[in-house]
Order: C-alpha cells, then structure tokens, then sequence
C-alpha cells in the first residue's frame, strides 16, 4: 500500500478449524476485504491477530493466501502460545478474543478502526460509507445479516456472490428479524 491507511480492520483468529470451515471463512473474509478496498480506493490495512497458533497447523501467513495491492496491507500479528500461557484459564480457553483485538487495535496505524469478525463480509453500501462519512470521536454500529454459504467447494464463492445470497437472520438494534416477520422474544424460557 503506498498511501498511510484511512481504515485499520482488526480480527484475531488461529488455525483450528473452531466453528467448521474456518480456514475458509477467514480466506473469504480477507479476499472481500481486497478486493471493496480496490474497488473503492480506500486504503485499507488488515490486522490479522494469530493468537495462540497450534503447533500441529500451519502458520496463517502459510495456510492463506493474501491479496496485495496499493489500496491493501494484510499483516499478522502473532502472539506465542508462551504469552497465552501467561493469561488465567490459558489451559481451557484458546483464543482471548477480545484480548487479541486490543492487540491488534494498538498496533494499528490508521485514523479509524474496525474490529470484527473472521466470518463476515461487509456490505458495498458500509464499505462505500467509509471513504467520506466517518468522524472522530464517534462510534458506529452496523446490522448483521446472517448468511449461509456453501464453503466446502473448490474454488470458494466469492465475497460478492456470499453478499447476494438470501439473508436468514438479520441482528438489528432492536434484536434478531426473520425474513418471514417472526422476531426472537428478548427473554429465555427455561
């Protein structure tokens, strides 16, 4: 990337294949993030958080792959399994995610962040809203809109055609929407 980046996005992620298709997930993850920088010209750089790598897996740097291009810079911050190690619980939980995103967040280098998620692909509408509509001293909020892809092909869907699939769950401010109207009651029966 020749220009300093207007967008950090933060993630943190290992390869472990936690929650099915993982490796995949975060490969769509970074190839939509590419290819909207690109399109928009938004300079972009992704913070890519390892925490806690297993020794039995290749390394992220290894096991993806990642787009370059003047309005994109991927880079991997990894934190060693002797620094998780450190951390109460290190033996039952893997992955600090929110510590890890903290992590990243420090060590990013543009005016505003996003810390996020390995499994989500943001919206050309969002993406475009970054370029000019973004303040200091703000905090922002976005819906998601939950999809189901099929990642076990070769070669994988890609970021736009994930986008264009039917939505089975939207998470509004107000709680989760069903495409046919039903909502999900704000309490828990038990």
């Amino acid at each position: 990337m020749t220009a300093a980046p207007k967008l950090s996005v933060v993630a943190a992620t290992r390869n472990d294949e936690h929650g099915g298709n993982q490796m995949a997930r975060t490969q769509l993850f970074i190839n939509g993030l590419a290819e909207q920088a690109l399109r928009f010209k938004l300079p972009v750089e992704l913070l890519l958080v390892e925490w806690n790598p297993p020794p039995d897996r290749p390394p992220l740097a290894e096991a993806l792959s990642w787009p370059r291009s003047e309005w994109f810079a991927p880079r991997i911050v990894v934190v060693s399994p002797e620094l998780h190690a450190r951390f109460p619980h290190a033996d039952g939980l893997p992955l600090f995610q929110m510590i890890a995103k903290n992590v990243g967040i420090r060590r990013s280098a543009a005016e505003f962040v996003l810390a996020t998620n390995i499994d989500i692909l943001l919206s050309d509408e969002l993406f475009a809203s970054f370029a000019h509509d973004l303040k200091p001293d703000a905090l922002y909020r976005v819906d998601r809109l939950d999809i189901e892809a099929d990642l076990t092909r070769s070669p994988l869907p890609s970021p736009a055609e994930c986008r264009a699939l039917p939505w089975l769950r939207a998470h509004r401010q107000d709680g989760t929407h069903y495409p046919d109207g039903r909502r999900e009651p704000w309490y828990a029966r038990v």
